[in-house]
């Protein structure tokens, strides 16, 4: 029980700032345009530069963790197989198909992993986690754009912007600055103080834009479809990918950064690439807010297994 509320204490705050943007959005505090440019400053400028400082901050005097990396890319790639074949088997249209599979394997790592992983266990474990986004990134993004423009059927200038929404997403060229672990630039304090000051608002806005994105309103619908999904993001995918880890000897913070990599709910920018693809808006929008609402018990209740068994600190 001590365990359970030790998880459950690190846990709720990342939930009550998202709860703070649902209310925030719905007393109209503030417009419906300033949480979207809020979410739009978190994406393409917070968040990056906080990965990249990372990067930055790696100590390159101890060995990285390779093999765990390899381990995690491969269990990921094969679940993502698996959901491709069950959303192609329950899904009864090309847009029912490539929602689902989104929604069953695109996760929120960058956010509320990044943040629960800080509150857990402090600098060291963010350290940890953004390393495994060099791996998890591409992943999700790659293969939601390819399944999501293969079902839209379109040809033509689409297949080029299906490379064009991969290569210039803004994690994906953090990644580009990934050689700054091993080739460290003198940068200046000033600057540096300043990128740290840009960095450390992504987690905490980027969660109140969640929130304020959130529309509960939508769970009545796609129950069957929706909870499908549900199952295979909160249940399938963490059981897969963390027991693939496991089999593998793989323990400690690399076990806790694959955990909560394939734990969290849907990434909120899937409802994005939904609209851009013509794939089904609705079910994505179920899906976010259902993950979201369902990882506030499996999130805990996973941490805590791992806690009991010992294969995490």
């Amino acid at each position: 029980m001590f365990v359970l509320l030790a998880t459950l204490n690190a846990i709720l705050p990342s939930f009550v700032l998202m709860f703070c943007g649902w209310i925030v959005r719905r007393t109209h505090l503030v417009s419906e345009n300033f949480l979207t440019e809020t979410g739009r400053i978190v994406f393409y400028l917070a968040l990056p530069t906080l990965v990249v400082l990372k990067f930055y901050e790696v100590d390159t005097t101890q060995a990285l963790p390779m093999m765990s990396l390899v381990i995690c890319a491969a269990a990921t790639t094969s679940f993502c197989i698996i959901a491709w074949i069950v959303a192609r088997t329950v899904g009864k249209t090309s847009a029912d198909i490539g929602a689902l599979f989104q929604g069953s394997t695109r996760t929120n790592f960058a956010v509320i992993g990044l943040y629960l992983i800080q509150s857990m266990f402090g600098h060291e474990g963010l350290l940890n986690a953004t390393l495994f986004l060099v791996v998890t990134i591409p992943i999700n993004n790659i293969s939601s754009v390819v399944s999501l423009s293969y079902y839209e059927a379109t040809t033509g200038p689409r297949k080029k912007s299906q490379w064009k929404d991969i290569l210039l997403n803004p994690m994906i060229l953090s990644l580009a600055f990934l050689p700054i672990i091993w080739f460290k630039p003198n940068i200046p304090d000033f600057l540096l103080r300043a990128l740290h000051d840009v960095a450390s608002l992504s987690l905490p806005l980027a969660l109140i834009a969640i929130g304020s994105s959130i529309r509960f309103s939508s769970l009545k619908d796609h129950l069957k479809l929706g909870g499908i999904g549900l199952f295979m993001k909160l249940v399938a995918m963490p059981a897969f990918v963390v027991g693939i880890s496991l089999i593998f000897g793989i323990r400690g913070l690399d076990l806790v950064s694959i955990a909560l990599f394939s734990a969290t709910p849907t990434a909120t920018a899937s409802d994005i690439l939904a609209k851009r693809y013509k794939s089904n808006v609705s079910l994505t929008g179920w899906m976010i807010a259902a993950t979201t609402l369902g990882s506030l018990i499996t999130l805990p209740l996973i941490i805590t297994a791992l806690r009991v068994m010992h294969l995490i600190p």
